[in-house]
């Protein structure tokens, strides 16, 4: 039978009788059977094999981003926070982002997209090239529009504003049981 390394150094662990080291593996090898088949009957009593993950998530960290589906997520930070100002570019980059990935926008993107595509000088590969330059702004001038026309959603005004320019940041964020670790 073949051994990988790491299970090599499980079982040379298990010595604890350097004189005669391989009843002393088959020891700690039954040692090992017993409590994890003890282990699968005990509720109350935290094994490693029902001990929480390195990168679980806290039930009770859920953040609320006041009713948008993009802000509805299970995570917890890593690390000290720090504030910021984002440059233009960055600012621009997030407002889009999260117009882009937010379920209460999506009728919105299809209508600038159909906009654009009924505009003659524009070919059709091009589309979501202008949809990138133009949606936020278009956006905002919708939604602005939208209201004088009658009552909007808060949620969705705020959208059409963007983000604060002002940011915490900070060095990881756990979710769905991976660590993500930001850049310097």
């Amino acid at each position: 039978m073949l051994w990988n390394d790491r299970y090599l150094r499980t079982l040379k662990s298990y010595v604890r009788n350097k004189s005669r080291p391989e009843g002393s593996i088959a020891e700690g090898y039954i040692a090992e059977e017993c409590t994890t088949f003890c282990s699968r009957y005990l509720h109350d009593v935290e094994t490693k094999h029902d001990r929480e993950e390195r990168n679980y998530v806290i039930e009770n960290n859920i953040t609320n981003g006041g009713g948008l589906s993009i802000f509805k997520c299970m995570g917890r930070t890593i690390g000290k926070l720090t504030s910021r100002v984002l440059s233009t570019e960055e600012w621009s980059q997030a407002h889009l982002y999260v117009l882009t990935n937010c379920e209460e926008v999506t009728s919105f993107i299809e209508e600038h997209k159909q906009s654009i595509r009924v505009k003659p000088c524009i070919r059709a590969r091009d589309v979501d090239l202008f949809h990138r330059r133009e949606f936020i702004s278009w956006f905002e001038e919708r939604i602005i529009q939208m209201r004088h026309e009658g009552p909007i959603s808060e949620h969705i005004l705020s959208l059409s504003r963007g983000p604060s320019t002002s940011v915490t940041c900070y060095r990881g964020y756990i979710i769905n049981g991976f660590r993500f670790h930001t850049r310097e």
